[in-house]
């Protein structure tokens, strides 16, 4: 009897182990470190590099677990019911044009890892229903170079904190507050000849001082 339980101890315990590795997380054959390695898997689901859920009706997003990720361009491109997402690793995605295109209903963006991307060309363009970007920390485009229309009709956009911005950008459609404009011009890159639109509503809140510490990193305002 007492053989037959540790038999099918040993089963089980070789069962967990294979369902742990399986996951991608070492484990060894010490049976009381399991439930820490098991803790280890991460959660979500694991997609392919260039999954699109182009015209999705989901509201909500999970966590979005990749086993590599380069690209995000269209990826939630026409997700008209799409509300929140909860988290994706973008650590070494470069592009994320058209990401969220005409996601009408989104109202937040999640914490984007933004380090390699030089592509956010039309990245909101349409999130009429937008009023944070991201939903927490900030998001850095210091490699980004095209930046076309990435926050058209973001008629709702209020929170935003972007850092090292570089390249032409156009912010004209968002209600900025005057926290997120001061956070945004705070974080300006040094350039030569760029010009960031705020758009007369914005520019209305830009102090003296801001204006003269943009214009000292190689920026206009309009």
């Amino acid at each position: 009897m007492v053989e037959e339980q540790i038999t099918s101890i040993k089963t089980s315990k070789a069962s967990i182990k294979s369902a742990i590795t399986s996951k991608g997380v070492a484990c060894d054959e010490v049976l009381a470190n399991y439930a820490t390695r098991i803790k280890a898997i991460p959660t979500g689901t694991t997609l392919p590099d260039g999954t699109k859920f182009k015209g999705s009706t989901a509201t909500h997003f999970p966590k979005l677990v990749f086993a590599s990720l380069t690209t995000c361009a269209a990826m939630f491109y026409d997700c008209q019911d799409l509300i929140d997402i909860e988290s994706i690793d973008t650590k070494a995605v470069t592009n994320m044009s058209n990401m969220f295109y005409n996601c009408i209903a989104l109202t937040s963006v999640p914490s984007l890892n933004a380090s390699k991307v030089t592509n956010i060309t039309n990245l909101c363009f349409g999130c009429t229903a937008l009023t944070q970007f991201p939903i927490s920390g900030s998001v850095d485009f210091g490699a980004v170079t095209s930046a076309a229309n990435a926050f058209t009709h973001c008629t709702k956009l209020s929170y935003m904190r972007v850092d090292n911005i570089g390249c032409d950008l156009t912010l004209s459609d968002c209600p900025l507050d005057a926290e997120s404009i001061d956070y945004i011009l705070s974080h300006l890159k040094e350039v030569t000849g760029k010009t960031l639109t705020l758009g007369e509503t914005n520019l209305a809140k830009v102090t003296e001082a801001q204006k003269t510490a943009a214009t000292a990193k190689g920026w206009t305002l309009a």
